[in-house]
């Protein structure tokens, strides 16, 4: 198992809950992604991710999560205005 932080960005300010990104990011989980906890911390502007997932290699559990959430960002109108940090 994995952990992997990733920072999210939101650039309108809008103050989303973080409860309310963990849930919107595990409704965008596919089976595949290996997933196992979600964890977000922060806001109104910046919020620290932390994803705990199965994989073969560290960098194989990077590319997973941020695809991961790149999907939840695309698809969740709550998230239009995020962007994950480099």
């Amino acid at each position: 198992m994995h952990l992997i932080t990733l920072t999210l960005l939101d650039s309108e300010v809008r103050g989303v809950d973080p409860e309310r990104i963990t849930e919107i990011l595990r409704a965008s989980a596919e089976p595949a992604d290996r997933i196992e906890h979600l964890r977000t911390l922060g806001g109104p502007d910046r919020y620290e991710l932390a994803v705990f997932l199965l994989a073969d290699t560290a960098s194989q559990a990077r590319t997973t999560a941020r695809q991961f959430c790149e999907r939840a960002i695309a698809t969740d109108p709550a998230l239009r205005n995020h962007r994950l940090a480099p």
